[in-house]
């Protein structure tokens, strides 16, 4: 345990510094405000690095990496890729399908937490909320009409 906590202490300390090239490359802010930065040059240069080896990265950086700067890289590669995911995110069917029923169950409900929740590159999934309330007012006027 005390390993393990001593590992943590020097990687937090030791190996994230192992890639100084990250820091400037990663569009993300730890304000939780400000919005994922999209600039094609930096998702760019994030591809590169998550693509490489730490055997390459340790050529292109002049010198053998150690094992504390290994990890590090890896971590980092990890940590790049997830963002990448989430930049490419779209949602899948199941939440469409999710959001259609909500739709159709809640009406207008469902569009107001839709709006609340979701922000400006989630539309499509407002999309299905519409297609659903859409449904719930052809369900209504069936109901009241019969």
């Amino acid at each position: 345990m005390v390993l393990v906590l001593l590992m943590a202490f020097v990687l937090n300390i030791y190996g994230w510094s192992a890639v100084p090239i990250m820091k400037e490359s990663l569009p993300y802010t730890t304000n939780k405000s400000q919005e994922l930065k999209t600039d094609s040059a930096k998702i760019n240069q994030i591809k590169m690095l998550s693509s490489l080896s730490a055997a390459k990265y340790g050529e292109i950086k002049g010198k053998k990496l150690n094992a504390l700067q290994r990890l590090a890289f890896n971590l980092s590669k990890q940590r790049m890729r997830s963002l990448l995911k989430q930049l490419s995110a779209e949602p899948n069917i199941l939440s469409k399908i999710s959001w259609l029923l909500k739709g159709v169950l809640l009406g207008p409900i469902a569009l107001a937490i839709g709006y609340l929740i979701f922000k400006d590159e989630d539309r499509e999934l407002i999309k299905w909320i519409w297609f659903g309330c859409i449904g719930f007012a052809i369900i209504a006027a069936i109901i009241l009409l019969a």
